[in-house]
């Protein structure tokens, strides 16, 4: 019998060895197996280390999504912005015809028996405005005031140093920056101009909700100090009691006109009441943890190639150990259980690291979380079974890399693995033909799932479609991995035609084929997704055009009530003028006729709806400043087709804003020249007008600040209507600079402090008039800004570069280990040290530009598909391709170079030392 054997024992050989005190275990249990992958564990830190690393990232970010998709309810979200409340009620000022504030309803003025018994509640009050200092400096706050004494209101103020203020008190509790903005700390004294108040600091706090909100609470604020406030009304039902039952109470009772309760807006914890019923906004806890897990076994899946690298490097190291245990009669079901059995034990280091680390991070990390989330934290809710599933997927992903190699070296031939050779098998046809299948398949699931969609409602079809593609892009990814080995061929070929670094960098590639794919599979992994996120880039559009569609060096001057520009301050223009610098000026024309009145608006709205209304009037009612009267210079700057041009002479007016194709069956009224004709019904304080407008026909170039219709001077003498001049348009030599913009909304703005509530002595409830120069607007193309499509690929390229340098050093490093011998040779050839570090370089450039070659179609045809089912645009990213392909490897080359360079000048290679080692 041999020393490890797993052939079936005789009756005599099952006796009891008096020195074992127990019966012989075969030798191909799975306690052998454990014992042997544990010790070869140990024995092997550097590989353990690294794949407990790379399973303890995605298994700790797995851990920390599960705690705060367990923790951030909609109920914890309740609780920073309700407190202890069982639903609140949001109520904000209005105005009444004399200018007076009219009083909220609160709870004490509901009828009686309209609540349960035991029903207490309390008010916060609120509102952004300014506070002017005595030295005349104005400051943004959140003024607030709530009865610090109601638990109610517990959690909804962080105090950070202090206490709350007493209610009725001149007592204050700042927001930190506020406190350093106004120089005071608690226990000072704190001066205000508007409102006249002498306050003492007691406390430093944050609203729960939002950290970034610049509170001021106030122990003594009133409704009649403001002009506008926000009333939130925060009730606490006895148990038992539903908070919708009590609502739906509430809109019974008669206590709100049907107008407040037609606005009245209520929040529960699980979701949001109105009149006209309640929303739930659902528990979506199960499908995030679910999207969560799937995203972590996919990031696992990515890094699984550089862990199934890693064993495949050290599981050659071991060929020697594996003849040793095969020529002892050990069967390959043995070897195969033990080479796994590794990733089991260091898969298990590397999700418990990852467990203890994300939990560390709440038991410690909390201020950090607050600071990044702008929120308080209101404590962390930990799933043990969440925390299985993530431990048995961090082993699980282990084991299976370890697996891959496992069950390709368990079929070794004993002579082989004692000689530690291992023969190089060609790459099978039927490994070409899978990743074809899987690449294939990937892009028609990717397909399916954008086609499908298109005309998805949400809900449960969005997650299956995301599902679909989940599987789609694992199919894509899949075929990239199983064509890898090819490629290294293919590379191999090519190296073999260059210098004899690039001969001897390709041979080892070839030698180690399933361990260099396995790196090459990584780096076009991480390149894939940067030349699809290169592609979806390079359509970003610079900047985001706004309704009113001006060139973006056009400044437009109008009245903001349809009368002649020379009601506005001539301050006002020649501000205007030197913002911008030089210009060409020119009038803008309007109707001269006076808006209507509110009270005339409701009225023919009310005409507009009775069953006797003239239906080919329909919707389209407009008042006199949503018309501008053309010119040339107006007209060329939008860019009209000659057709619409004579459409406009022909018919007279035109609307902008409705495109129509000449042969549109539905048009009421044709003109000679095929276009489409409505009635329009023109509502003033002079009268009513009814005209025909036409459609446009064809694309323009921009609506140059007509929002709604054109009309000709002619047509609108026609109609009985004059013509006066209503704006001035600035044409400037350059686009505006954000800082013109900026100082073009001080003009406008800046005369009036608009965020000032405060009513001081015997000044009125109703907003003063906002502009003290005349009513104007002043209109400029509102540009939003984005990142370019080359800084953005800029950018996608920079971090591929890092990945790619990260993943090559793992697989050179690998390969260090596997390619001693090689290298001791070489040295004892005579090789000279920078042959050694040539090799290296030529090394990492042939692994990251093959992964480059493989990244490009893998990452340009799932957005090729996609984009084309769901009708979109995708360019190629020409210079990322060219980035990623050629620029990436060659700095990965010379970062190998110097890097070969610095461990030689620490480690001088020698080959006696070599050798014997």
């Amino acid at each position: 019998m041999t020393i490890v054997d797993d052939r079936p024992t005789t009756e005599s050989e099952r006796a009891p060895s008096p020195s074992l005190g127990h019966s012989w275990a075969p030798t191909a249990s799975w306690r052998l197996a454990a014992r042997l992958a544990r010790r070869e564990v140990r024995r092997r830190p550097g590989r353990t280390l690294l794949v407990a690393l790379l399973v303890a990232i995605p298994i700790c970010a797995m851990a920390v999504g599960s705690i705060i998709t367990r923790s951030d309810t909609d109920r914890a979200a309740y609780a920073r912005s309700n407190g202890a409340s069982d639903f609140s009620i949001i109520q904000y000022s209005s105005i009444d015809d004399a200018g007076e504030s009219q009083e909220p309803l609160t709870v004490a003025d509901l009828p009686a028996g309209t609540l349960p018994t035991g029903t207490a509640s309390t008010d916060v009050l609120s509102v952004y405005t300014s506070v002017t200092t005595t030295d005349g400096s104005h400051v943004d706050v959140t003024a607030t005031h709530l009865d610090s004494a109601s638990a109610i209101v517990e959690g909804l103020i962080d105090v950070a140093e202090g206490r709350l203020p007493t209610n009725g008190t001149d007592e204050v509790l700042l927001h930190p920056e506020l406190a350093d903005r106004f120089g005071v700390d608690v226990g000072d004294r704190l001066e205000l101009a508007r409102p006249d108040d002498a306050l003492t600091v007691v406390g430093l706090g944050r609203t729960s909700d939002d950290h970034r909100r610049p509170l001021m609470l106030f122990g003594d604020l009133e409704r009649n100090q403001l002009r506008a406030w926000q009333l939130l009304t925060l009730v606490d039902l006895p148990p038992g009691s539903s908070a919708s039952a009590a609502l739906d109470s509430i809109a019974r009772s008669g206590a709100f006109a049907p107008d407040q309760l037609q606005v009245l807006s209520a929040r529960t914890p699980d979701g949001y009441w109105y009149a006209e019923g309640s929303y739930t906004t659902g528990d979506a806890q199960a499908a995030r943890l679910a999207w969560g897990w799937v995203a972590g076994v996919l990031s696992l899946a990515a890094l699984g190639v550089i862990i199934a690298a890693a064993f495949a490097t050290s599981a050659r190291r071991q060929l020697a150990t594996v003849g040793q245990l095969a020529a002892n009669g050990a069967s390959p079901r043995l070897i195969r259980r033990t080479l796994s059995l590794q990733g089991t034990w260091s898969g298990a280091v590397g999700a418990a690291g990852g467990i203890v680390l994300a939990l560390s991070m709440f038991m410690w990390g909390t201020p950090v979380l607050e600071r990044i989330a702008n929120r308080s934290w209101n404590g962390s809710t930990v799933a043990p079974v969440d925390i299985a599933v993530l431990f048995v997927t961090g082993v699980a992903a282990a084991t299976i890399a370890a697996l891959l190699p496992a069950r390709s070296l368990a079929n070794t031939s004993v002579l082989s693995a004692l000689a530690g050779r291992r023969p190089i098998r060609p790459v099978q046809s039927r490994t070409v033909t899978a990743g074809v299948i899987c690449f294939v398949s990937g892009l028609f699931l990717l397909a399916v799932a954008a086609a499908a969609a298109q005309g998805s409602v949400g809900g449960g079809e969005t997650d299956l479609f995301a599902a679909v593609a989940v599987l789609g892009g694992v199919g894509v990814l899949a075929g990239m991995c199983l064509a890898s080995p090819l490629a290294i061929t293919g590379a191999t070929a090519a190296a073999s035609k260059l210098g004899a670094s690039w001969r001897l960098s390709g041979r080892s590639l070839y030698r180690t084929r399933w361990r260099s794919a396995a790196v090459v599979t990584a780096i076009g992994v991480a390149g894939a997704f940067a030349v699809a996120g290169a592609s979806v880039a390079s359509n970003l559009e610079s900047t985001s055009e706004s309704p009113t569609d001006l060139p973006r060096d056009v400044v437009v001057v109008t009245t903001n009530n349809n009368s002649d520009v020379s009601m506005v301050d001539a301050a006002v223009l020649n501000d205007v003028r030197d913002v911008i610098g030089p210009s060409t000026e020119s009038m803008v024309y309007g109707l001269d006729l006076a808006p209507p009145t509110d009270a005339r608006l409701e009225a023919v709205y009310a005409e507009q709806s009775a069953p006797n209304a003239d239906p080919a009037l329909g919707s389209n009612l407009i008042t006199p400043s949503e018309i501008v009267v053309a010119d040339d210079d107006l007209i060329d700057g939008m860019g009209l087709s000659a057709s619409d041009r004579a459409a406009l002479d022909e018919v007279g007016a035109m609307a902008v804003w409705a495109t129509f194709v000449s042969d549109d069956p539905g048009a009421p009224i044709r003109s000679p020249i095929e276009s489409p004709v409505f009635r329009t019904r023109l509502v003033a304080g002079d009268g009513d007008f009814q005209f025909d407008a036409v459609g446009l026909q064809n694309p323009y170039t921009s609506r140059n600040g007509v929002n709604s219709y054109l009309m000709t001077e002619e047509y609108a003498a026609d109609l009985g209507i004059g013509v006066i001049p209503t704006g001035i348009r600035f044409t400037a030599g350059d686009d505006l600079t954000s800082s013109q913009r900026r100082a073009l909304d001080q003009i406008r703005f800046g005369d009036t402090v608009l965020s000032d509530v405060w009513i001081v002595g015997d000044e009125a409830a109703a907003f003063p008039s906002e502009q003290t120069r005349g009513r104007f607007w002043i209109n400029y193309q509102y540009v939003t800004w984005t990142p370019s499509a080359t800084l953005v690929q800029g950018a996608i390229v920079g971090a591929t570069l890092l990945l790619v340098l990260l993943v090559v050093a793992i697989g050179l490093s690998l390969a260090a280990v596997e390619s001693r011998d090689e290298r001791n040779t070489l040295i004892a050839i005579g090789a000279s040290p920078s042959t050694l570090r040539r090799r290296s370089a030529t090394t990492a450039t042939v692994l990251a530009a093959t992964g480059g070659v493989l990244a490009v179609p893998t990452g340009l045809l799932p957005v090729w598909v996609v984009t084309r089912v769901s009708e979109g645009t995708a360019s190629v990213p020409w210079l990322s391709i060219v980035a990623i392909v050629v620029i990436v490897p060659l700095l990965v080359g010379a970062v190998a170079l110097i890097g070969s360079a610095i461990v030689q000048q620490l480690h001088p290679p020698k080959a006696l030392r070599d050798f014997t080692d």
